[in-house]
């Protein structure tokens, strides 16, 4: 989202330790809560801030896991954005980007995201042929 999704909460750039920090925090706290996997998307790696961290997180097909009601309840946010799927939600003053994968779709998800801007691009010229390039 680019660390623009919330419209009513006070969220600002983080240097790359305290990116990579947060992330595995959370990460962690993913797989203590949930048992889910998840992966830092790390795009431009030579950034010096970052205005919010991409967090996949793996789905396996059988689970019912609510992401909203995780987030509420184990985050309690000041907000909640939804766009998509995506749910971008304040931590830390950092705008952090749930980005649900179901896992039968995890590794053209990890394609896409690792390879920005190309996965943009490419997606833009398949809407050109209404095809889509993602992972749904």
């Amino acid at each position: 989202m680019g660390g623009r999704a919330l419209k009513n909460t006070y969220t600002e750039r983080k240097n790359t330790d305290e990116f990579l920090r947060i992330g595995k925090e959370i990460q962690h706290k993913l797989l203590t809560d949930l048992k889910l996997d998840s992966i830092i998307l790390k795009c431009y790696h030579t950034k010096e801030t970052h205005g919010d961290l991409d967090l996949l997180i793996k789905i396996p097909l059988n689970c019912n896991v609510d992401i909203k009601k995780y987030v509420e309840n184990s985050f309690t946010p000041n907000e909640i954005f939804s766009n998509g799927g995506v749910y971008s939600f304040n931590h830390q003053d950092f705008q952090i980007d749930f980005i649900p994968i179901n896992e039968d779709k995890w590794e053209v998800a990890q394609v896409y995201g690792f390879y920005d801007p190309l996965g943009n691009i490419l997606g833009k010229s398949y809407h050109k042929f209404n095809l889509s390039y993602a992972w749904k």
